[in-house]
């Protein structure tokens, strides 16, 4: 039986970082019994100030792999199995690490998971279209067509290109309610 709570390790989204998670966390830790709850919430590669290294890069294994580290780091510290989650790219990359290694995760709490990109509209008629974005899939029985995401490689290029407060200060202006 379990007698104290799991940790969590919290994952943010495509170009957001682990401060995005403040709110959330301050929410948990002002409910009865949460007070002391342990929560990681680390910045992705290319993400919070980070650049991307080799092996510390926005590709699916770089980011695997260290949040696997992450959560065998967390489960040291907090004795026994935890809870991963994250938003958008943060919930996919939770449900690798509880794909990958079950051993360290007790749940999962996923916010948004880009597992699908695109349903069938119902339109019989509208084979093979799509708004941008989307994949359409044309029938139900088929699967939606791949989505490609070749394009954020340049993104963080460019990002990692600009200072920091100029990004800093466009994100605040296009989400002035976020952390």
């Amino acid at each position: 039986c379990m007698t104290t709570l799991p940790a969590l390790l919290l994952m943010h989204g495509v170009g957001d970082d682990g401060a995005c998670w403040g709110p959330f966390v301050r929410r948990l830790r002002q409910s009865p019994g949460l007070a002391d709850l342990l929560v990681v919430t680390p910045d992705a590669p290319a993400h919070g100030g980070r650049r991307s290294q080799p092996g510390h890069t926005i590709a699916w294994p770089d980011l695997l792999a260290e949040e696997i580290a992450a959560a065998e780091a967390l489960v040291a510290r907090s004795g026994g199995p935890i809870v991963v989650g994250g938003h958008s790219m943060g919930s996919m990359v939770a449900l690798g690490v509880a794909a990958n290694r079950p051993d360290l995760v007790l749940a999962t709490y996923l916010e948004d998971p880009p597992l699908m990109q695109g349903l069938p509209d119902g339109d019989s008629d509208s084979q093979g279209s799509g708004s941008p974005g989307n994949a359409s899939s044309g029938t139900a029985s088929e699967p939606p067509a791949a989505v490609d995401v070749s394009e954020f490689g340049d993104w963080f290029a460019e990002l990692q290109s600009i200072p920091l407060a100029e990004v800093i200060a466009a994100a605040r202006a296009d989400h002035p309610t976020w952390d």
